[in-house]
Parts: structure tokens; sequence; C-alpha cells
């Protein structure tokens, strides 16, 4: 039976990423192109947040005010930058960080992973199994030259929200006004 069986509390991790028609994430250590509903996506889902994030994509990103951030990589600096909660070596490190604030502070139970790519590989290997979400942009543009890409997402995923819109400032170089579609995706436990 259930009696004398301790549970913590359910903690949902989503991966939250943007990229081109070919799953690319940017170029050059950046991402090279400009969509302001993007930014606002991000915002809405990654706002009062934990959120996991490689040292390398931390260190080239603007302050995100708002969120708890804990920077997977070695050599943190101390004292740790405002919005760092923690800086650990590992996503596995980053996931028992995740279940101490969690439980002693009450974090929200929606833990965003927000990149890079080898943050999001090394996520995806240790979350076999596991029930995820997925908040997706696709871009209605190919990147060239693009040497970082989206890892596959495993397993099976159902689309539970979509909405595509035009806007003509989302730039990439001299092209603009393409589309980006909007997803949210989840794939079950099992």
């Amino acid at each position: 039976g259930l009696r004398g069986r301790v549970t913590g509390p359910v903690i949902r991790y989503a991966l939250i990423f943007a990229r081109d028609l070919n799953w690319n994430l940017g170029r050059g250590g950046r991402i090279p192109w400009h969509v302001p509903g993007d930014l606002r996506w991000f915002r809405t889902h990654t706002a009062g947040k934990l959120c996991l994030v490689g040292a390398r994509t931390y260190l080239g990103l603007p302050p995100l005010p708002g969120r708890q951030l804990i920077v997977v990589g070695r050599d943190p600096p101390h004292p740790l930058p405002r919005g760092v909660v923690a800086w650990v070596p590992t996503a596995r490190a980053a996931r028992g960080e995740v279940i101490r604030r969690v439980i002693q502070g009450g974090a929200h139970p929606e833990v965003m992973v927000i990149g890079g790519a080898a943050l999001y590989r090394e996520f995806l290997a240790g979350m076999d199994g596991e029930p995820l979400r997925a908040y997706e942009t696709e871009l209605e543009v190919e990147v060239g030259g693009a040497d970082c890409a989206m890892p596959e997402l495993p397993g099976v995923w159902r689309e539970v929200f979509t909405h595509t819109e035009d806007d003509p400032y989302n730039q990439l170089e001299e092209s603009s006004g393409w589309s980006a579609t909007y997803r949210i995706l989840e794939r079950a436990g099992g």
C-alpha cells in the first residue's frame, strides 16, 4: 500500500529553445536572429522559475531578472553573480540542487532548461523515460554557417499548444518578416 511511503514534490522539467528549420540553435557562440515574440515567449515561460543553464551560454546572456539560475560548468566565480543561486559541475548535480531548492524553498515546480546545446544533450541523456515538456520556437528561416544544433528529442512527444505569427521585426541578417511557430510539447513518462 501507500502507507508509509515518502514522496517529494512533483518537479517537472522543461526545455525551452528557439531553432531554425534545420534544428540549428546558433552560430559562433551567438543567437543569430532577433525575434521579439520569442523574447516575450522566453520571458513568460521562465519568469519566477529555477533555470538551468550551461556556463558558456550563461556568460553570453544579458541579465535575467526574476529567475533563479543554476549554472552547470566548471570554475565557479566567487562570489556568485547576482541571480545565480548555484554553480554545479554536471546536469546530475543540477537536478540534486533543484530537488533541494524545491523542498526547502518552495521553488516553482516547473524547472526550465534554457541551454545551450551541450546542456540539452547532457540533460536529455539523464532523463530517460521521465516526463518532460518542451517550449519550442520554430523560426521559418535557415541559418547559414550554423555550428550549434538542438539534439534530438528522444521518445514520443505530443503537441499540446501551437501558435504561428508573422512579425515584420523578426530578423536574420538582411532577411526579415518571416514567421515563428510557438509550440508546447509533452513527453509522457514510462
